[in-house]
């Protein structure tokens, strides 16, 4: 008679029953667990959620997975650190875990972009003749990555946490001395921000041609700053309790708050509200 491990099998059907509980859970409820990046195109908000790990997106209000990685480590976003939308809903995100940048499309459908040139991409931007510009905080490189996945280094900034394009000029912000510079597209650059005025910078946002916004993790600030160099704050202290993340949309200005796990909207007026 043939023998049977049952307890190998007992232990088989508790592994199976719980994991499908956990897919089930997963399923069910959609809530951020540690956003650390925002973007956003004409009708959808898209959350880098480094815990989750994965993409949401809000749409109308509401809060639903785009992507949801591996919780393996290695594995195609599990270390999601930085996102970039553009308005036809083309999402790019990097992955510090795979040391790659990946598209995303509205479907859900995940590509990978480019492969084993970039440490911890910390920045995404794209410029308007759709080339993508990424940020690598391990490196400290600036990388000008084409449609087909060819990438040249274009610049060194030291520390670089984040990018977005202003006018046309390629701005980067950084943890080191001068937080905000603008890269040329032939690789100069040049300050703008000097010294160290800043907390932790962490992710930056253009609102307009004349004008930067900055979120500054330790000092609990979002700062406005000008061509010139100069700054303000324009909201800071509560609700926040670590802003992360920027983005304008809309008219709106978005900040996403990792220790809060929330996003908010900051009012013309520096008033931070909850964003519906």
């Amino acid at each position: 008679m043939k023998r049977i491990n049952i307890h190998g099998w007992i232990l088989t059907v508790i592994y199976s029953v719980f994991f499908s509980a956990v897919s089930v859970a997963q399923d069910s409820a959609v809530e951020f667990v540690y956003p650390v990046a925002i973007s956003s195109s004409e009708t959808t908000v898209y959350i880098a959620d480094r815990r989750l790990p994965g993409v949401l997106a809000i749409t109308d209000g509401e809060i639903s997975a785009l992507y949801r990685g591996s919780k393996k480590v290695g594995t195609p976003l599990n270390a999601v650190r930085c996102i970039a939308a553009t308005e036809d809903g083309t999402v790019f995100v990097g992955d510090s875990a795979t040391r790659a940048v990946y598209r995303l499309d509205d479907q859900g459908t995940l590509s990978v972009l480019t492969k084993g040139m970039i440490g911890i991409p910390s920045g995404i931007a794209v410029l308007e003749d759709g080339t993508t510009i990424v940020t690598d905080l391990e490196s400290g490189g600036v990388w000008k990555i084409t449609g087909d996945g060819a990438a040249d280094r274009l610049a060194d900034v030291p520390g670089a946490t984040g990018v977005t394009v202003q006018a046309g000029n390629i701005m980067v912000l950084s943890r080191g001395t001068n937080p905000v510079v603008k890269v040329s597209l032939d690789g100069k650059v040049s300050p703008v921000v000097t010294g160290r005025p800043f907390g932790l910078p962490l992710g930056i946002a253009t609102l307009d041609n004349q004008t930067l916004l900055v979120a500054d993790g330790f000092k609990k600030t979002i700062w406005s700053v000008k061509p010139d160099g100069t700054f303000e704050k324009l909201a800071s202290g509560e609700p926040f309790v670590h802003p992360v993340g920027i983005t304008t949309t809309g008219g709106k200005t978005l900040v996403v708050d990792s220790r809060a796990k929330s996003v908010f909207e900051i009012q013309t007026d520096g008033t931070v509200i909850p964003f519906k």
